[in-house]
């Protein structure tokens, strides 16, 4: 610019002009191309540590409920992951990369002329200023909207899972409220938050044009003075102006940018509380016995003890039931049992080995457990027998079907064993979902099986074959750990145990505990372990 109008135009040189044209042109293209690159590295950088952090945000959203409870909003870390992906392959980070460049500029302002370079210098401070006080006053706003963001999905979750209940009772008006109310509180967090950061950026933009303005009259006093040629009159103008691009560019961005540092000190946190795999020695497949000693377990996300001093073992070939009222620590104490819950003391082992000392995947293959809640993932019935398993053997899937007594169910589905299930198994009653998932707790033959209350939704054709399952388990040295109720199940338990507010009320052969529940209350006793037969092992 300042070629063409203090050479080019005084001297009318046309080749002057044909050759600054091709330059600019040619450097224009660079310019361009290098943007495209460097939004392309971007794109790739943020792919890559997307592929890295991946499998922590999995991590945290598989184990966080066995640390810290189930909570709502389960799948935002892969959210929060996609915003700061979003954000590093966006224009956001090379806004501040772009930073740097504005020293440049400032340098050639300079150059051109030091009251230049002043007034560019005051004008990127002032900016500065500006960016620093957007900062502090959308700081606590930002903690609102996250604060109301997650109020609002907590109570989305609550009303998914109480459906009926407002269904039956008439109590969409009243749910209505309630969420509009946290809806309110995060609109209008968000809404201040727009309102300061297009006020900061329309603050920026009016400023900038000001300066630009007042770079052109300084330097046509300049000119006047005799300190500048007329070509850098609008040449200061540009630089400036360029000067000054980065800073607007940060504070245009400075909503994306909140956003992207809250979800970074998010996974920061939870990744805090999520277990991390290490490398462990591979143990033999256990064969021989099930150790629980002086186990207390807390509930995570609680503070309260579910089950208190809990003790006994199991030899091969054994069935344990374990029974109590509602509330008395049943499901906590199998939880714990299957590896799902770490006690906060107390030991349990297989063959001798702590739990721990297996890897997740170790030692879930030796543990074949049934939740309570049965909830089976999408897909057909065969993946989920074969807990998804891509190399898993069609003959392991069918004895395991067999094993469960639902092989002649599954083949009476339209489409067998390759029937869709479902989202959570929709496509499949109560029942049918139990014995797939039964089918998949006994899948490979595991040493422990761990079932919570199995005959909750079976008929009595489901239960007799629930009651084979488990005698197949017992007749090759396998040991079962099961919660229940029915007599069906009672009768083909070895040992059983009685849980009463945490306590183990009763443990012992189940004949003898069975007689003891038939002498009436005063046979039960008021405080924690009483062992039925002499020893642990009995």
């Amino acid at each position: 610019m300042i070629e063409v109008y203090d050479r080019v135009i005084p001297s009318k040189n046309m080749p002057t002009l044909v050759a600054l044209g091709v330059l600019a042109a040619f450097l224009y293209l660079f310019s361009g191309v290098l943007d495209v690159v460097r939004g392309r590295i971007m794109a790739r950088v943020a792919g890559v540590l997307d592929i890295d952090l991946a499998s922590s945000v999995f991590r945290i959203i598989a184990t966080m409920p066995r640390v810290a409870g189930v909570r709502p909003g389960a799948t935002r870390p892969a959210a929060d992951l996609d915003q700061i992906r979003q954000f590093l392959s966006g224009s956001g980070l090379l806004s501040l990369f772009d930073l740097p460049w504005a020293l440049l500029y400032l340098f050639v302002c300079f150059l051109f002329h030091p009251y230049i370079g002043v007034a560019a210098t005051s004008a990127l401070l002032v900016l500065v200023m500006l960016t620093a006080i957007t900062h502090f006053a959308t700081k606590r706003e930002a903690r609102n909207l996250s604060a109301t963001l997650a109020a609002r999905g907590r109570l989305e979750e609550e009303v998914h899972r109480n459906v009926e209940a407002i269904a039956s009772m008439g109590l969409f008006d009243r749910a209505y409220e309630r969420w509009f109310d946290h809806h309110e509180a995060h609109a209008k967090s968000g809404r201040k938050i727009n309102d300061l950061a297009g006020m900061a950026a329309s603050a920026s933009k009016t400023f900038r044009y000001a300066v630009q303005s007042g770079v052109l009259a300084l330097g046509a006093f300049l000119v006047v003075d005799g300190q500048l040629t007329g070509g850098m009159i609008l040449a200061s103008s540009v630089i400036v102006s360029r000067a000054l691009a980065p800073v607007e560019q940060v504070i245009g961005q400075w909503k994306c940018l909140i956003g992207a540092m809250q979800a970074w000190r998010r996974l920061s946190e939870s990744s805090k509380l999520a277990t991390v795999t290490e490398h462990k020695t591979n143990l033999a497949a256990p064969q021989l016995n099930l150790q629980v000693r002086n186990v207390a377990i807390v509930p995570p996300g609680t503070q309260k003890l579910a089950v208190k001093n809990a003790s006994f073992a199991l030899e091969a070939g054994s069935i344990l039931g374990v029974i109590g009222p509602s509330g008395s620590g049943k499901s906590c104490l199998v939880r714990a049992i299957a590896g799902i819950w770490s006690p906060l003391r107390g030991e349990i082992r297989l063959d001798g080995a702590a739990l721990d000392q297996w890897t997740d995947a170790a030692r879930g293959s030796h543990i074949g457990y049934l939740p309570q809640t049965v909830e089976l993932f999408e897909g057909t019935v065969a993946e989920n027998i074969s807990r998804f398993d891509k190399n898993a053997n069609d003959d392991d899937i069918l004895d395991a079907a067999h094993a469960a007594g639902a092989h002649d169910m599954i083949v009476h589905f339209e489409h067998g064993y390759e029937t869709a299930v479902g989202e959570g198994g929709k496509n499949l009653s109560a029942g049918q979902r139990q014995r797939i998932a039964l089918a998949r707790a006994l899948f490979k033959k595991p040493f422990l099986v761990v079932l919570d209350e199995p005959n909750s939704n079976l008929d009595v054709d489901g239960e007799r074959a629930l009651a084979n399952a488990l005698q197949r388990v017992k007749d090759r040295n396998g040991i079962v750990v099961v919660v229940a109720h029915r007599s069906d199940i009672m009768n083909i338990v070895d040992h059983v145990l009685m849980l009463r507010n945490g306590d183990v009320a009763m443990y012992g052969k189940r004949d003898a505990i069975i007689n003891r529940i038939s002498e009436g209350p005063r046979a039960l006793p008021a405080t924690t372990l009483k062992v039925v037969d002499g020893d642990l092992g009995a």
